[in-house]
């Protein structure tokens, strides 16, 4: 079940990497004339697709991670509390604000039952929240426990960049402008984070710092 879990990540790793390359190298296929004239659009039209590898790969990372510990049918008696917490994090919302007798209810309800039948998280439970910004990245990291490095600070600045301009972008702000070296940049640092992100998910479910 680990080896499957990684070999997913690395075939979704591989395709990403392929479209990722082909955005760097399509200016040197198309060298006519009227291609070259319109670079500027094109290297701006690449900041969605770069940021869509990001978010993607990210999200679906921790995914198949939440799915791969359903999988293993984890008793709370078995994990650390943070696990529990990540459980329960959808159904906190019913115990926001002045919560109803039923919020209560349904809470402890659910909460009962998966104590006495397993964990089951919902993928939901990992989310980008519409924009996957180095401070949402870091705490998607946290809801699993998983330590910051300098590896993944040192892409921080990038990632802002990544997301800043296509926030812009998607927008509709025509005064962005974007750069071959501006995506060349953004790639590398999406790569680089992506084979952290594996690593950071293998390294898990070897060591399993969820169980107690």
């Amino acid at each position: 079940m680990k080896k499957k879990l990684i070999d997913e990540l690395i075939s979704d790793r591989n395709w990403r990497f392929s479209e990722l390359e082909f955005c760097k190298k399509t200016p040197k296929l198309y060298t006519n004339l009227l291609f070259n004239k319109h670079l500027g659009k094109y290297w701006r039209m690449c900041v969605p697709i770069v940021y869509a590898h990001w978010e993607g790969f990210v999200v679906s990372a921790y995914q198949q991670l939440i799915e791969y510990l359903n999988k293993k049918n984890l008793q709370y008696s078995q994990v650390q509390p943070y696990i529990i917490m990540l459980s329960n994090k959808h159904r906190f919302g019913y115990l926001q604000g002045n919560c109803s007798k039923e919020q209560k209810k349904r809470f402890l309800t659910e909460y009962a039952f998966e104590e006495c039948n397993g964990i089951n998280m919902s993928l939901s439970t990992v989310s980008a929240n519409s924009n996957l910004n180095y401070k949402q990245f870091v705490a998607i990291l946290d809801d699993f426990n998983i330590i910051l490095t300098p590896q993944h600070n040192r892409n921080k600045s990038t990632i802002e960049k990544l997301v800043t301009y296509r926030n812009r972008i998607a927008h509709g702000e025509n005064s962005v402008i974007v750069h071959e070296t501006d995506v060349n940049e953004m790639i590398c640092c999406v790569m680089e984070m992506i084979d952290i992100t594996i690593g950071d998910i293998n390294q898990y479910i070897i060591e399993e710092p969820f169980l107690s």
